[in-house]
């Protein structure tokens, strides 16, 4: 998968995750090892935007969710 443009240091910080439980569900087998996405959370890291921005960003992306 390719990030979209600007999201190289989550894409990182992703990719990094899932090593890391890939390895450790070899290093700790039989013990099962899962991580889990919690997606998009609301942080000061989006303080760069509107509130009417983050609220569309928001229903926009929960829109995509099966949950």
């Amino acid at each position: 998968m390719r990030p979209p443009q600007g999201a190289t240091t989550l894409a990182s910080i992703n990719s990094a995750i899932d090593g890391l439980v890939l390895g450790l569900s070899i290093d700790l087998a039989p013990i099962r090892v899962n991580v889990v996405s919690p997606g998009i959370v609301d942080t000061p890291l989006y303080g760069g935007i509107s509130k009417d921005q983050s609220q569309d960003m928001y229903h926009g992306i929960a829109k995509q969710l099966p949950v």
